[in-house]
């Protein structure tokens, strides 16, 4: 008998061990090409250290062996019950099976749901038989993992900024062996909302030193830009743009004209909020003018 191997190999399910073996033992399909005549098969498969021989009815079966490379070969029974010669041998790889992100991205659309200044996300991918726990991985739009989640069931939830993320899955069998992760790395784009404005909770004129209080939610920051211009102009130069705190004190602005600070929220992730605006003006010192005498 030739090779009459189909290379139909398909991982299952690691099986359940007491022990952690070096090795796990898993369950796999293998499917042979039927012989005309066959009353049953028989199989051989070997490799470092390991060695097993069964038979089999039919030409598809399960067998359970160790992750790796093995080499398998076969023979066929006749209804005389006489076996014929061995196939030549095969050599075939298990490897645990991974997460098809692909298909389930076309079959399970995120849910998002904005809660506050963060985003609650479920994912939902095709389960795999006998897998113990799967490991999410969120990533930025570089690549770079910025968390990973455990989940025993093929879905996953939590908290994160909106923004542009990748993820990727892996799945986790008994002796804690992890498949590699799917070729197909799907992205996720979670969008913000606009921020609220800042509120003006006070603003004192330049004899109280032009003190300025803006209040927002603690999660944003507030940035303040300041703008100058001159009495005899039209436009408007920028002098600097920055984060401060909800006390803004306009100081050291000496120069004469006429001042204007815009105060927004920022927070990555979300559109900035507008500004809101409040202008002040520094005046030219008067000189003292003494009469003269003639």
């Amino acid at each position: 008998m030739k090779s009459w191997w189909l290379c139909t190999i398909l991982f299952l399910a690691a099986t359940a061990s007491a022990q952690p073996k070096p090795t796990p033992i898993v369950t796999v399909s293998l499917e042979l090409e039927s012989v005309v005549g066959a009353r049953a098969y028989q199989i051989e498969i070997r490799s470092e250290g390991f060695l097993k021989t069964f038979d089999s009815k039919k030409p598809l079966f399960s067998v359970q062996i160790p992750l790796g490379e093995h080499q398998i070969r076969g023979r066929s029974q006749d209804l005389r019950g006489v076996f014929g010669e061995w196939s030549e041998s095969m050599a075939f790889s298990v490897v645990p099976q991974k997460v098809d992100l692909r298909s389930s991205v076309e079959k399970f659309k995120p849910m998002i749901k904005i809660n506050n200044y963060k985003a609650w996300v479920q994912l939902n991918w095709t389960p795999i038989i006998g897998v113990k726990k799967y490991r999410f991985y969120l990533k930025d739009n570089t690549g770079k993992v910025l968390t990973v989640h455990e989940s025993s069931t093929a879905h996953v939830a939590f908290l994160t900024r909106p923004g542009n993320y990748q993820y990727n899955v892996t799945a986790v069998y008994s002796g804690n062996v992890e498949s590699d992760p799917c070729e197909f790395q799907p992205t996720l784009t979670i969008s913000g909302r606009k921020l609220d404005p800042p509120i003006m909770v006070s603003s004192a004129d330049e004899e109280l030193k032009l003190i300025f209080r803006a209040k927002a939610d603690r999660e944003v920051g507030i940035w303040t830009k300041v703008e100058y211009s001159p009495f005899l102009g039209d436009t408007w130069d920028p002098l600097d743009d920055k984060k401060t705190g909800p006390t803004f004190l306009a100081k050291n602005f000496t120069k004469p004209g006429r001042y204007r600070l815009g105060f927004r929220t920022s927070l990555p992730g979300y559109t900035d909020s507008d500004p809101v605006q409040r202008e002040f003006i520094v005046k030219p010192q008067e000189a003292a003018l003494e009469p003269v005498a003639r």
